[in-house]
């Protein structure tokens, strides 16, 4: 239970971090902003693949 909560938690943190990447690289168009809305894109799907691995189950 604990481990969903995490999970969960750092889904909504990477979901955090693409959207104010996001504002950041509207708002300045920087280099900066445009790594971190790439290294924020690979975090999220790294924590839906983390996420999406739990669902699967063996039929018994």
């Amino acid at each position: 239970m604990a481990k969903d909560i995490l999970k969960l938690l750092t889904l909504y943190l990477s979901y955090f971090l693409l959207v104010s990447s996001v504002v950041l690289a509207l708002s300045q168009r920087y280099v900066a902003s445009l790594t971190s809305l790439v290294a924020g894109l690979a975090l999220l799907s790294y924590v839906k693949s983390l996420v999406g691995g739990r669902e699967e189950r063996r039929p018994e």
